[in-house]
């Protein structure tokens, strides 16, 4: 594969992931602070933040949607390693393509799923049950967070395999 492609795609991918990174952190903090402030409104005024559980429950699905790019960057996820290490390079790099392939038309799948369900959330009107927050715009910051999950994966396993063919 050219290096100069392959170079602007992992800068384009850190750009994105540092956008999500940060995007996830805001969540986050955003999720402390609205149980923190409905907490301290309890205490004090006898009356929480109504819908609470339907905000913290959308925070947290966005929290993971941008946190899970940042994680494939990092290369974080969890990964069964202790039968790679007894098998010869050759197999366990064999191995370590096709699992991620595979990986990768999963989270292809799981996307194009979500991409479909943004229509179908908007068009039968889909709201939490409490405060009747539609679900299509946090159904589609969970597409775009896949999206750019999937082209990390695909920006690490092309990396990896450009790096094999180097070493060879």
């Amino acid at each position: 594969m050219d290096k100069t492609f392959m170079n602007k795609y992992e800068r384009i991918i850190d750009i994105l992931t540092k956008i999500t990174g940060i995007a996830a952190n805001v969540v986050l903090f955003s999720t402390m602070m609205v149980v923190a402030i409905s907490v301290l409104m309890r205490i004090f005024l006898n009356a929480p933040i109504p819908g609470l559980t339907d905000i913290v429950s959308m925070l947290n699905a966005l929290a993971v949607a941008f946190a899970v790019s940042v994680t494939e960057k990092q290369r974080k996820h969890i990964r069964i390693d202790f039968v790679r290490q007894y098998l010869p390079s050759h197999i366990a790099k064999f191995i370590f393509v096709v699992v991620n392939s595979l990986a990768i038309l999963v989270i292809s799948v799981v996307t194009w799923r979500f991409f479909l369900y943004i229509f179908s959330a908007y068009g039968h009107g889909n709201a939490t049950w409490i405060m009747k927050i539609p679900h299509w715009p946090v159904i589609l910051c969970l597409f775009l967070g896949l999206v750019i999950f999937l082209l990390t994966a695909i920006c690490n396993l092309l990396s990896d395999l450009n790096s094999w063919k180097g070493a060879e």
